[in-house]
C-alpha cells in the first residue's frame, strides 16, 4: 500500500498597514453579537461590534479568480457596544466627530450613520508572542481636518446585525468565527469563507485589554 505525502502550502502572511496616521473611511460595521470574555479571572458577556476602515492610500494586492486585484488596505477595531462615559466606543466617536455627545444624542445614536464617514486613522504595530507575526493596531481615530479631503470610497459598505437572516458574503474567516461564537448564533454551522478574500491578521495578543 502506498504512503503518499504532499507539501503543505505555506499560509500567506499579509503585510500590515504601515505605522502612522492615514486618511480613512468607515467601510464596515459588523455586529459580533454577545461574546463571552474572561479577563483577570472574571467572565462576562458583552455585546461586541467590529468597525472597519479602508485606507485609500495604502494598497494591497491579492489573487481572485485567477486575476490580480488591487484595493485599499482594511483595518479593524473591536468595541463593546456601549456609549457609557468610559466606553472606548464613545471615546472614539467623540474624537471622530470632533465634539462630545449631548444628552439628546445619547438617548439614541444610530451607529450605522458613520458608514462612509471619513477620518484619520492612527496605526501602531505589535508583534504576536505566539507566532512572531507583526500586525497593525488601530490606536486612535481622529476627525479629518476641514482643509483635507478623503478619497472616495472604493469598497462596498458592509452593515451586519446578528438579527439579519444571512451573513454578508466575503467576510474573512476570523470574523466569521467571531460571529458564530456569539450567543445569538451558537450552534449554527460556520459558512465557508469566499476565496480570494484577504485574511488580515486578527489581534492575537492575550494581554490586550478588552474594549
Amino acid at each position: 500500500m502506498a504512503l503518499n505525502i504532499s507539501a503543505t502550502p505555506e499560509k500567506k502572511v499579509y503585510e500590515p498597514a504601515p505605522v502612522g496616521v492615514h486618511v480613512g473611511r468607515c467601510a464596515s460595521i459588523i455586529d459580533l453579537g454577545t461574546q463571552t470574555e474572561t479577563f483577570q479571572g472574571e467572565t462576562k458577556d458583552r455585546r461586541k461590534v467590529l468597525i472597519q476602515w479602508e485606507l485609500a492610500e495604502v494598497r494591497t494586492t491579492f489573487t481572485k479568480d485567477g486575476e490580480e486585484q488591487d484595493q485599499p488596505k482594511v483595518v479593524s477595531k473591536e468595541y463593546t457596544l456601549s456609549l457609557n462615559e468610559k466606553a472606548n466606543l464613545r471615546k472614539t466617536l467623540d474624537a471622530w466627530r470632533g465634539r462630545p455627545f449631548n444628552e439628546e444624542e445619547l438617548k439614541s445614536f444610530d451607529l450605522h450613520s458613520i458608514i462612509g464617514a471619513s477620518c484619520l486613522v492612527q496605526i501602531q504595530h505589535r508583534v504576536a508572542v505566539s507566532s512572531g507575526n507583526t500586525y497593525a493596531v488601530v490606536s486612535s481615530i481622529m476627525a479629518l481636518p476641514k482643509s483635507q479631503t478623503a478619497p472616495n470610497a472604493e469598497l462596498p459598505a458592509i452593515v451586519y446585525s446578528v438579527d439579519d437572516e444571512e451573513v454578508p458574503q466575503g467576510l474573512p474567516h476570523w470574523i466569521l468565527e467571531k460571529i458564530y461564537a456569539s450567543k445569538e448564533l451558537e450552534g449554527k454551522p460556520l459558512p465557508v469563507p469566499a476565496e480570494g478574500v484577504e485574511q488580515p491578521l486578527k489581534d492575537p495578543d492575550p494581554l490586550a485589554l478588552p474594549f
